[in-house]
C-alpha cells in the first residue's frame, strides 16, 4: 500500500486486530510548519506480522508507534503486537523516531526497527511509555541502525501525564472502579497492572544535538532487564540516568558530553559497561518520573512508567 495522508485525525494509519500486513511508501503530513493538531503518523495495535517501510511522517504526536490493548478492556482481550517490522523510513517532526505504548496491555514481542532517520523536529528516538494501570509484558525488542539530527522542539507528552490523572481522577467515584487497572468493574492487583520491558537490543545508533543519551526509570518490582547496547555514537549535553534496570550491558559506544558527565545507574542490579563508567548516584531518585519541562529537547532513549 502506498498513500499520502494530510488530516486532523487522532490517528492517520492504524492497523488494529490485523495480521499479515504490508505498509510501504506512506506519506503523512499533519505537522506543516510545527502547528498541526495532536495526531499519530502510523499506529500498530494488537497486530501481529507487520512490515511498514519507506515511510515519510511529519506528525504531532508519535510517528511510528506500535499499541497492544489499553488497561482493563486490553487485559481482557489480551492480544500481543508481535513480529513487527519497521524499517527505511524518515521521521520530520513527531514524538518519537520509534514509539511503544502507552497502550501496553496486551504486550509486545519480536519487534525489530532499522534504517529511521529523525530529523531536529522529533525529541526521542526510542519512547516507551506505559502507566501502572496498563500492564503487559514487552520483550524481545531490536532497534539499530537510527540516525538521530539536532534538538528543536520540547518534549509533547506533558498533556498525555495530565490526561492520564484526570482519568483517574474522575473515575475514583465510579463504582467498581480500580485504580490500579484503571477500568470500572475490573479488580486487580498492582503486579498485573505494571509493564515489565525486557531482552531488548540497541546498537549502531548515531545522534548529534541531544540533550541526554538516557532517561530510563521503571519501578522496582518491575524492572527493565537484560538490555544490550552497543556502538553508539552519541553527542549530548548530558549523559543522563539508567534507574530499576537489572542486566544491561554497554559496550563499544562513543558518548561524548558538554558537561564531562557518564551514565548513572540507580537502584540497578547487575551491570556491566566496558566503556562508559557506572557512577553510584548520592541520592536515591524517585521511580518513574521523566522529564517534562518544556525545554526538554532531544533524548536518545526515553523509558518511563506514568506514575
Amino acid at each position: 500500500m502506498a498513500a499520502s495522508c494530510s488530516s486532523g485525525r487522532i490517528l492517520d494509519v492504524q492497523i488494529l486486530y490485523s495480521h499479515d500486513v504490508h505498509l510501504d511508501g506512506v506519506t503523512i503530513r499533519n505537522n506543516e510548519g510545527g502547528k498541526g493538531p495532536s495526531t499519530d503518523g502510523i499506529d500498530i495495535d494488537s497486530s501481529r506480522k507487520i512490515l511498514v517501510e519507506h515511510a515519510d511522517i511529519d506528525v504531532n504526536d508519535d510517528a511510528l508507534c506500535l499499541k497492544a490493548g489499553r488497561d482493563s478492556d486490553g487485559l481482557r482481550v489480551n492480544r500481543p503486537t508481535e513480529d513487527v517490522v519497521l524499517r527505511d523510513s524518515i521521521i520530520r517532526r513527531g514524538a518519537a523516531a520509534v514509539t511503544i505504548g502507552s497502550e501496553t496491555s496486551g504486550g509486545f514481542r519480536n519487534i525489530e526497527a532499522y534504517n529511521i532517520t529523525a530529523l531536529s523536529g522529533v525529541p526521542s528516538g526510542v519512547l516507551f511509555k506505559s502507566a501502572h494501570t496498563r500492564g503487559g509484558m514487552t520483550s524481545d525488542i531490536r532497534i539499530h541502525d537510527l540516525t538521530l539530527v539536532g534538538r528543536r522542539h520540547p518534549d509533547p507528552h506533558h498533556h498525555e501525564l495530565e490526561s492520564e490523572l484526570q482519568l483517574r481522577n474522575a473515575a475514583a467515584g465510579i463504582e467498581g472502579y480500580s485504580p490500579v487497572l484503571g477500568g470500572a468493574h475490573h479488580q486487580g492487583g498492582r503486579a498485573e497492572g505494571t509493564a515489565p520491558l525486557q531482552r531488548c537490543t540497541h546498537w549502531n545508533i548515531k545522534a548529534t544535538g541531544a540533550k541526554s543519551a538516557f532517561n530510563v526509570s521503571a519501578y522496582p518490582n518491575a524492572t527493565l532487564d537484560d538490555f544490550r547496547i552497543d556502538h553508539l555514537d552519541i553527542e549530548a549535553a548530558t549523559a543522563g540516568t539508567i534507574a530499576n534496570a537489572k542486566n544491561w550491558k554497554l559496550s563499544e559506544n562513543q558518548i561524548k558530553t558538554a558537561d564531562g558527565s557518564k551514565v548513572v545507574f540507580t537502584d540497578a542490579a547487575g551491570n556491566n559497561s566496558s566503556d562508559i563508567p557506572l557512577w553510584r548516584a548520592k541520592i536515591k531518585r524517585t521511580p518513574a518520573v521523566c522529564d517534562l519541562s518544556p525545554t526538554a529537547g532531544v533524548q536518545i532513549f526515553s523509558y518511563y512508567i506514568f506514575r
